[in-house]
């Protein structure tokens, strides 16, 4: 299988050039760029985009790093498309996150080598694995274990079948690995943060609910004056998981301390007396911040206020067939204009992560009609300025 890398910088300084190396004896490596050129590696061969579109697509797997090259190259006929997280660089519209936010949801798997960005994207997305450079890793087996890792997960996306196996595997190994810190005496509040977070995703309630204790105890010693809303909130989320929904809404409450906070919670408390149980958890969820389980919630309930949610979840976390999909199949009739130019944007949005772009301003146009906003139509220029800044190499990025 080929490998085709769409870095979101120039080769020698791209963050993930390492996993070339895990790669190249699977297949050719590729990296492209808008316009191809010079450098790259032994095992890398640089080509452009318009060559990366002409190769054989049931043969590739692509790894993007670049979020605004699915507007360009259809990269979603391959097999296997794998998002690489990757910051904005200086410079960057705000478009960039949106469409960054899109290609993960969209793609069958997302790799981070940032365990803060991991934490982050596993509370958004189902198949997230961290892969760490070997040479910031701390532990010497890990890069090999890494590898092993991608290369699972890749066979099995190839099936279509999930990497949930894999994902708990690296649970384990990074909840592990924070015990033996913790083992040394005098750990952060953060070391007992992500035993929790590690415990709560395998499913170690008792555990997860002890390890948050310490944390927070941990906060309260070192004087952080945000510990109840950034911590201990995460309590309510392991007293949903093991089933107990007053309990979490209790450990909700404690951590409410502002007007926007107090209201949300009386909100809860209405739902869950009127007996709307699982609107109430799926809200919950979303306030603290595991969106990923509150989406699967709120998908299955059919409550007008769940339907509201799971389109605004999506959204927020780029889902652009999710949030779609909460307008249904019936046409939407015309007094209803917003609803009608919503669909379009996201409609033309989808469109345009697939590289159809000529589509995309069909239904931009359309959006535009009823908003008067020409803000996405002028999205194309935007982006290929953006995507013109790229050089594969000279070791910059130009403006």
């Amino acid at each position: 299988m080929n490998i085709v890398f769409f870095p979101d910088r120039p080769w020698e300084s791209f963050a993930y050039r390492h996993l070339a190396d895990w790669l190249a004896s699977h297949g050719a490596v590729y990296a492209a760029y808008p316009a191809g050129g010079s450098g790259g590696a032994d095992n890398v061969r640089i080509i452009s985009y318009r060559e990366a579109a002409e190769l054989t697509s049931e043969e590739c797997a692509a790894f993007v790093a670049h979020p605004f090259a699915p507007t360009v190259v259809p990269i979603f006929r391959y097999p296997i498309v794998v998002a690489l997280h990757a910051e904005a660089p200086e410079g960057a519209s705000s478009r960039w996150n949106e469409h960054a936010k899109r290609l993960k949801a969209a793609a069958a798997l997302i790799i981070t080598d940032s365990e803060r960005v991991y934490t982050e994207l596993l509370f958004q997305y189902e198949a997230v694995l961290v892969i760490g450079s070997p040479r910031e890793s701390t532990d010497a087996s890990w890069p090999s274990r890494d590898g092993e890792a991608l290369l699972e997960a890749m066979a099995l996306c190839r099936l279509g079948k999930a990497i949930d196996f894999v994902m708990r595997r690296q649970w384990d190994e990074q909840l592990r690995y924070y015990e033996r810190l913790s083992a040394l005496g005098d750990s952060q509040e953060l070391v007992w943060y992500l035993q929790s977070f590690y415990r709560y995703l395998l499913g170690e309630t008792d555990e997860a609910a002890a390890s948050l204790q310490q944390c927070y105890a941990a906060c309260l010693l070192a004087a952080k004056p945000d510990a109840l809303a950034t911590r201990f909130r995460f309590l309510a989320a392991i007293r949903l998981r093991s089933g107990d929904l007053e309990k979490a809404l209790d450990a909700y409450g404690i951590t409410c301390t502002t007007e926007e906070d107090r209201a949300r919670y009386e909100r809860l408390l209405a739902l869950y007396g009127q007996g709307e149980r699982a609107l109430a958890i799926g809200e919950l969820l979303l306030h603290v911040g595991d969106a990923r389980t509150a989406r699967r919630l709120l998908a299955a309930s059919g409550h007008p206020d769940a339907r509201r949610q799971l389109r605004s979840a999506a959204v927020l976390s780029g889902d652009l067939r999710a949030a779609i999909g909460t307008y249904g199949a019936a046409p939407i009739e015309a007094a209803n204009w917003r609803d009608f130019a919503e669909r379009e944007l996201l409609l033309g949005q989808l469109a345009l992560l697939e590289g159809d772009r000529r589509g995309a301003m069909r239904s931009f146009w359309r959006a535009a009609a009823h908003t008067g906003s020409y803000r996405d139509l002028l999205e194309l220029a935007d982006i290929d300025r953006e995507l013109a800044r790229l050089q594969a190499s000279d070791g910059v990025l130009v403006s």
